[in-house]
């Protein structure tokens, strides 16, 4: 205990550093984490997180980030997070005959070996990331305001939650989703298990608006 307390800053750079760093090289990507610090014991703080392709506009941006870090799998140079807050989070994701934002999440080049685009591949690549996610997934997550839009080909939607609350793994938000002229309130309930990777959600219409 004496020693992570003593070098976790240490520890902290080292590992974000080495993940972004392999990330960005590995995935053609331009991912910037802005300023990790501790703010507690375990509790780190992110001014900024930005993910985007290198050629392309940026799939996420968020702002002024806070984690509960598990310091066990911090000693191994795993980042594994209890808990999460954050004040504004966006995400857009975005297609069109140029190319689009966000396959290379899953899509690596790697030096010895050629890329490949088989389905298997493909298939490979989403299950490692959808790992990955749930990984890192906290039980706990509080957003003060969440946004994430899907433009395709000109067509747009958006999302918007006020406020994104899941705690203990329970969800049970409500979300304005705006396409065209016309916005429907959807309420998400259900539960996300990170111990065995699953998560069950109904999605249920309260209201429907459309422009006057």
């Amino acid at each position: 205990s004496i020693i992570l307390f003593t070098f976790r800053s240490s520890i902290l750079n080292h590992l974000v550093t080495k993940k972004v760093t392999s990330f960005n090289e590995s995935h053609k990507a331009d991912v910037q984490v802005i300023n990790p610090h501790f703010t507690g014991i375990f509790t780190v703080n992110f001014d900024k997180i930005v993910v985007k392709p290198i050629d392309n506009d940026t799939l996420i941006n968020i702002d002024n980030l806070k984690i509960k870090i598990n310091p066990l799998r911090l000693l191994m140079t795993r980042l594994s997070i209890t808990k999460l807050n954050a004040d504004n989070i966006n995400i857009s994701v975005l297609r069109d005959s140029t190319g689009n934002n966000y396959t290379f999440l899953y899509k690596t080049v790697r030096k010895d070996e050629p890329e490949t685009t088989s389905n298997v591949s493909y298939s490979r690549r989403v299950e490692r990331l959808l790992d990955l996610f749930f990984d890192i997934l906290p039980s706990d997550i509080h957003i003060k305001k969440f946004n994430a839009s899907i433009s395709s080909y000109g067509h747009k939607v958006t999302a918007t939650v006020p406020r994104f609350d899941i705690s203990s793994g329970e969800v049970d938000l409500r979300a304005h989703i705006t396409e065209n002229d016309s916005t429907t309130i959807f309420r998400f309930v259900g539960d996300i298990n990170t111990w065995i990777n699953t998560a069950s959600i109904k999605v249920y219409a309260t209201n429907t608006l459309r422009a006057t």
